[in-house]
């Protein structure tokens, strides 16, 4: 009994991995091909505030792509080797700056969710539009380093 049991224990098993790779592949956070946010927001809005708030999600996962090249072209310029330290993307002020600003991000936006508690949109939503609204500012400042480092005032 105990051999029939562990075949087809076995037998199950080898049959629900394909659908249980299937599941973590969709539950992960890759960037959809070809995502467009505002045609993700139009589609969202006529499903539902969740969707809204993926399509957020998504597009905070495309800045913070861009946000990490920034970062690389930041350690790669010769003028910012010495303040980071001649570190490397893994280590230096740089690695240090980059996980602060996302550890920061995540426990702000989860506080701000909480505040939000009992009135406008889920927390869900709540969460992914703050993490959107402060990855579009770091985004923003740090596609300027480089430049500012090399530009002189007028």
């Amino acid at each position: 009994m105990k051999k029939s049991f562990s075949k087809l224990f076995a037998f199950s098993l080898a049959l629900s991995l394909p659908f249980i790779a299937e599941a973590q592949n969709s539950n992960s956070s890759s960037l959809p091909k070809n995502f467009d946010f505002d045609s993700c927001m139009n589609k969202a809005s006529k499903i539902n505030e969740d969707a809204s708030a993926d399509c957020m999600k998504y597009e905070s996962e495309r800045l913070e792509q861009l946000i990490y090249a920034e970062y690389e072209n930041i350690l790669n310029d010769e003028n910012f080797k010495t303040w980071n330290e001649n570190g490397t993307m893994f280590r230096g002020k740089l690695r240090t700056l980059y996980e602060n600003w996302k550890a920061y991000r995540e426990s702000f936006c989860s506080l701000y969710a909480f505040s939000m508690d009992g009135y406008l949109g889920s927390n869900h939503y709540n969460t992914q539009r703050c993490k959107l609204d402060l990855t579009r500012k770091h985004y923003d400042y740090i596609k300027v380093i480089r430049s500012n480092k090399i530009s002189t005032p007028d």
